[in-house]
């Protein structure tokens, strides 16, 4: 299982972002996964 680091829990994003988690989740240890979106307020990624 790769490490994890979180912005935001996968459990409090929308399904389609964690179904991408649990398909990341799959790769091996020496992955590293920085998880989470920034998002600004009129809905575009900062």
């Amino acid at each position: 299982m790769p490490r994890w680091i979180y912005n935001v829990e996968p459990e409090l994003t929308p399904p389609g972002e964690q179904r991408v988690a649990e398909l990341l989740s799959s790769l091996g240890e020496d992955f590293t996964i920085r998880w989470g979106f920034y998002y600004t307020e009129g809905g575009g990624q900062a």
